[in-house]
């Protein structure tokens, strides 16, 4: 490998280090590490399951425990490693700068910020999106070695083992290898790394559950509630609503979305992936009772698949002035919006309007633009920088907001940074700005 990606890696391991979260352990991460004490046999049974891929992540957390900047280490290297991930596919498609400027745009001006700093499995689940679509590329691209296929398969095995919701992309990858007229003895080799993969996940669930078919879900609300949301409420939430629409939360999907048509005709195979991957998961997860994701910045559930739907990015002509003031202008936006996550933690936020509102009534976080988790922030932020708590955006909603308030201003920024040593916290600013000064000032690849 050559040295400038893995200054790249560098780089973006260092700026995830420098935002870290006091608590990377949070949500569904918390219950990954319970299941990981379960199978230790360390504490009581927990009722939430992680999936198999969680189990190895947690267990580095477990061995870490109180330790803020080894439990962030861990989601810092999945950050890197999906920037490498994402400068092998723009490759494809751009040299130079414009590859590395544009990876980095990807995570840092979308909602995968918030996943840089947690120990969810998001961030897994894209880097594992984003190696299927190169593979898959390789493949339409004629380059049908047995290798590739084997890759692709356990690529897509361990996807499903992550989180069972990907086994409809099985079908998907079929579907086009069967259209890009593949060679069907190379295809074979795909399948078998499929199998062998779920062998290993329905062997995990008779270990856990002592049921090959229990994946998990069988418990609490998921088993109470299941998909039992109006797909409409789900899909206009996911999509359009002011407190979870994906479009604001990456606001260069609209630039990608414009571009899509050209990117389209170029690469009918690999749209198609992306487009249904996309469509998929969006109605699928339309229906779940928690199809919010919470607790979580943006619309967890489709945060795997910010980096498929803004490839095209790497195809634009930023030579034409259009093009390049609205990447500038919906790149600025995009960071502004996702770094208010960085200092203010998720939590500050939701817990309080959560207790506010019954279970049946929580839609209003989502669908009342004054009790968007964006203008909270940002409200928050400036209130904890003047030391003013007044005017809240909720302030005509008639809510009793004197408890939430005083919870509100006991809470601490949320960075980690100020806790590590001062050793700790020279060697990154130094690592970080020589990585960045080498970037800068190296024009080759």
């Amino acid at each position: 490998m050559k040295i400038k990606p893995l200054i790249f890696f560098s780089f973006i391991t260092s700026i995830t280090l420098l935002i870290a979260s006091h608590y990377p352990v949070f949500g569904d991460a918390a219950h990954a590490c319970s299941m990981t004490d379960t199978l230790l046999g360390f504490k009581s049974l927990s009722e939430l399951s992680a999936h198999t891929i969680k189990f190895p992540l947690s267990f580095v957390v477990l061995c870490i425990p109180n330790k803020i900047l080894p439990a962030s280490l861990l989601p810092a290297i999945l950050t890197g490693l999906l920037s490498l991930c994402l400068l092998k596919v723009g490759s494809l498609y751009s040299k130079g700068r414009k590859t590395y400027l544009i990876s980095f745009i990807i995570i840092f001006s979308s909602f995968l910020t918030y996943y840089t700093r947690i120990l969810y499995s998001e961030m897994l689940q894209a880097i594992l999106l984003v190696l299927i679509y190169f593979y898959l590329t390789k493949i339409s691209n004629k380059e049908g070695q047995k290798r590739n296929y084997l890759i692709l398969g356990l690529l897509t095995s361990i996807l499903i083992n992550a989180k069972i919701t990907y086994i409809f992309i099985i079908p998907i990858i079929s579907l086009l290898l069967i259209f890009k007229r593949t060679n069907k003895r190379n295809q074979s080799f795909y399948y078998i790394s499929i199998m062998l993969g779920i062998l290993v996940l329905l062997s995990y669930n008779y270990y856990r559950y002592s049921n090959i078919f229990n994946f998990g879900y069988n418990a609490g609300s998921d088993a109470d509630l299941g998909f039992n949301t109006p797909f409409l409420i789900g899909f206009t939430g996911l999509l359009f609503s002011s407190g979870k629409s994906i479009f604001l939360y990456a606001p260069l999907l609209i630039l990608s979305a414009f571009h899509f048509r050209t990117f389209f005709k170029k690469n009918i195979l690999e749209s198609i992936f992306i487009l249904s991957c996309f469509f998929v998961s969006v109605g699928i997860f339309s229906k779940w009772w928690a199809w919010h994701g919470d607790w979580a910045w943006g619309p967890r559930f489709l945060a795997p698949f910010v980096p498929l739907i803004l490839i095209p990015l790497y195809t634009i002509d930023y030579s034409n002035i259009f093009n390049k003031t609205f990447f500038v202008i919906l790149s600025a936006v995009g960071i502004f919006i996702n770094f208010l996550a960085v200092p203010i933690h998720m939590g500050y936020y939701l817990k309080p309007f959560h207790r506010v509102f019954e279970q049946q009534n929580t839609l209003a976080l989502y669908f009342t633009p004054e009790l968007s988790a964006i203008r909270a922030h940002f409200w928050l932020l400036i209130s904890k920088i003047t030391g003013s708590y007044r005017n809240p955006p909720w302030k005509n909603l008639n809510i009793n907001d004197k408890e939430i308030i005083n919870e509100m201003q006991n809470n601490k920024f949320d960075l980690a940074f100020f806790s590590y040593s001062t050793n700790v916290q020279l060697f990154l600013l130094l690592f970080l700005t020589l990585s960045m000064y080498y970037l800068i000032k190296n024009k080759s690849e």
